[in-house]
């Protein structure tokens, strides 16, 4: 048994389960919800990223998915010539698999993760003034969403076809 590689795995595909899975409910069911919601919706969203740490969660699952993960991919690439490894149908595509991963963590975390904090912290002070927006913030808001929307899909896409790759990697 390799104890080392038990383990990585271990992390690397519950970590990478829980992202893809919690990824897919949001945005297959919480954004679409929430956007339906409109302004209401600022609340249940505040506490949910500020209370409940939706957005750390996501980051510690995609650190440990990525880490776990590349930590496996150079044990692995160690045991084969770059010829070999990249040569061979289950090296190209674990690999692909793997940087599509890769960008897709990025893309979370960068781009998804802080429009959803500037999205919260924008409705907090709009919530505290007890005001309506005023059309600049109203504005900033829809360009927010809007860019939460496009990336999170993104996201989902690149995860799918990552997990997908990984998945089927060893059969081609």
């Amino acid at each position: 048994m390799d104890l080392p590689m038990v383990v990585l795995r271990f992390f690397h595909i519950v970590s990478g389960a829980l992202w893809f899975g919690s990824a897919f409910v949001f945005v297959g069911f919480v954004a679409p919800t929430v956007a339906e919601m409109g302004p209401s919706s600022g609340s249940f969203m505040s506490l949910l990223v500020k209370k409940h740490r939706l957005g750390s969660v996501f980051n510690v699952l995609i650190a440990t998915t990525g880490i776990a993960g590349w930590l496996m991919w150079f044990v692995l690439v160690s045991r084969y010539t770059p010829a070999q490894w990249f040569g061979h149908p289950y090296g190209l595509v674990l690999t692909t698999g793997a940087v599509l991963g890769t960008i897709a963590g990025v893309l979370g975390i960068a781009v998804v993760g802080r429009n959803v904090s500037r999205i919260i912290e924008l409705g907090d002070q709009i919530r505290a003034a007890g005001t309506a927006p005023s059309p600049e913030q109203g504005a900033q808001l829809a360009r927010l969403g809007a860019a939460v929307a496009t990336y999170s899909r993104i996201v989902l896409g690149l995860l799918f076809v990552a997990v997908g790759a990984m998945a089927v990697a060893e059969y081609w």
